[in-house]
């Protein structure tokens, strides 16, 4: 009668201290829902670092590229670009390009502005680009020293000039304006992801 009861007893025990099946998968059910859960979490945080990241250097090119042409357009300079066969203007554009000399120099190395360099800026969309010339000069021996790509997925660009009436125009030719430079030069810029950017510059000086 004894040993019936101590196998009951032992029974009993051995069912209380363990783990059925059943409990088992809840239990293995419950921790898959929370790494799951974690890692969803862990996953978007991480997307969402990158497009900040994506989003951080794409205004970072933006400024630079506005920066750009605003330094070009207040040190630009009033001269004719000799080619082999003819003057062109100092100054033309469209809404789609410009073309006009700015006088560079070197900073770092302490140098004032005093190259007069030619420059050309083109949209073709999706991209916004920058020519510049080593010489004064547009000649066949002198080709352009650098060709700079600094805006891409660039969906519209529009460069409008205003005249010393305050009339803004959708095109400029200094030759054909009695060699005058447009007192001013506004930018505006449809950038995909990003949105409009808008920049009116003035031109200081118009010197000739």
């Amino acid at each position: 009668m004894s040993t019936i009861a101590n196998k009951l007893k032992f029974s009993r025990h051995s069912t209380n201290g363990g783990f059925t099946l059943l409990e088992l998968l809840v239990a293995l059910s419950i921790f898959s829902l929370i790494v799951t859960a974690g890692y969803t979490g862990l996953n978007s945080l991480n997307r969402a670092l990158q497009l900040q990241r994506e989003a951080s250097s794409q205004l970072a090119d933006i400024q630079w590229a506005v920066s750009r042409m605003e330094r070009d357009l207040i040190q630009v300079v009033n001269r004719s670009l000799r080619t082999e066969n003819t003057l062109l203007p100092a100054f033309s554009g469209d809404s789609r390009q410009l073309r006009l000399v700015t006088l560079s120099g070197n900073s770092l190395l302490q140098q004032p502005l005093s190259e007069e360099r030619p420059i050309h800026w083109q949209w073709q969309q999706p991209l916004l680009s920058r020519r510049a010339w080593s010489l004064p000069d547009r000649l066949s021996s002198n080709p352009p020293m650098a060709h700079s790509r600094l805006l891409e997925n660039v969906e519209l660009v529009d460069f409008r000039y205003r005249d010393d009436k305050g009339n803004w125009r959708s095109q400029w030719n200094s030759t054909q304006q009695g060699r005058r430079l447009p007192d001013a030069v506004q930018l505006r810029l449809q950038i995909r992801g990003f949105g409009e950017i808008r920049r009116v510059v003035e031109l200081p000086g118009r010197r000739t």
